[in-house]
C-alpha cells in the first residue's frame, strides 16, 4: 500500500527510512514531522507491506526554484513574473527524495512510488516532474519510468513564449555527478524549459539551448 503519511508516527518512520536507506553523501533537506508541515515543506509518501514501512519519498512544489528566479527577475514585465513564479509553483513538482529499505530493493517497489507521484501530480494539475538521479541506479529507475535523463552539467532552463518570442526567465543548473530526470505529463502553451549546457558556446551570449526532447541524452560539447 502507497499512501500519504497521515500521522506524526508515519512522517517519523519515514524520515528515519531517508536516514538509514540514502548515501551518507546525500544531504537530506528539511522534512516535515507532522502532515501539517506539508503544504509548507512538501508530502511524505509511505510504501507498506504486511504493516512494514519498506520504502518512501518526498515531493515538494517548486517553491525554492521559484522564488529564485522570480527574484533575479528584472527587465520584464510584471504580469510575466507573476505568471512564471505561478507557473512554477502549481504545474512543476520535484522528487526530493525516493528510497527503499535495502531486503526489499528489485521488488518494483520504487517504481509503484513513481507511479503514485505521477498520479498525485495528474491529479493537482501539475505538468512536470523533475527529480535529481545520483547514481546509474536511480537513473535507471528513472528511465524504466519513461523520464528524460540528462547528462551531468546540463541545466534546465526556464523559458516564457511572450508575443511569439522565446524568453529565457531563469535557470535551474546542473550538478556534477549527477543528472536531472525529468517527465512531462502536461503542456503548457506559454511556458516550458529547455536544455543547457556550460560546456558548450554558441547561441545566446554562450549559452546555447535545445529541446527538452529524447535528444537530451546526450549533449554535445564543442571541446
Amino acid at each position: 500500500m502507497i499512501k500519504h503519511a497521515t500521522s506524526k508516527k508515519e512522517c517519523r518512520d519515514i524520515r528515519l527510512l531517508f536516514t538509514s536507506e540514502m548515501s551518507p553523501e546525500w544531504e537530506l533537506p528539511e522534512l516535515p514531522r507532522k502532515p501539517a508541515q506539508f503544504e509548507e515543506l512538501g508530502t511524505l509518501l509511505g510504501a507498506w507491506e504486511d504493516n512494514r514501512l519498506v520504502g518512501a519519498a518526498f515531493i515538494s512544489p517548486a517553491s525554492t526554484e521559484a522564488n529564485a528566479i522570480y527574484d533575479n527577475l528584472s527587465g520584464i514585465d510584471d504580469d510575466l513574473a507573476r505568471d512564471s513564479y505561478t507557473w512554477l509553483r502549481e504545474k512543476v513538482v520535484f522528487i526530493e527524495l525516493i528510497a527503499t529499505v535495502a531486503q526489499y530493493r528489485r521488488r518494483g517497489i520504487a517504481h509503484r512510488l513513481l507511479s503514485k507521484i505521477q498520479s498525485i501530480a495528474a491529479d493537482e494539475g501539475r505538468e512536470i516532474i523533475i527529480a535529481v538521479a545520483g547514481n546509474n541506479d536511480s537513473r535507471k529507475l528513472f528511465a524504466h519510468a519513461d523520464y528524460i535523463i540528462l547528462q551531468p552539467n546540463v541545466g534546465l532552463v526556464l523559458t516564457a513564449n511572450q508575443n511569439d518570442t522565446l524568453l529565457d526567465l531563469g535557470i535551474l543548473p546542473g550538478v556534477p555527478d549527477c543528472a536531472f530526470a525529468v517527465k512531462e505529463i502536461g503542456r503548457s502553451n506559454r511556458f516550458s524549459f529547455m536544455i543547457t549546457h556550460p560546456d558548450v558556446s554558441g547561441w545566446d551570449h554562450g549559452t546555447p539551448m535545445w529541446q527538452l526532447t529524447e535528444r537530451a541524452f546526450h549533449v554535445p560539447t564543442n571541446r
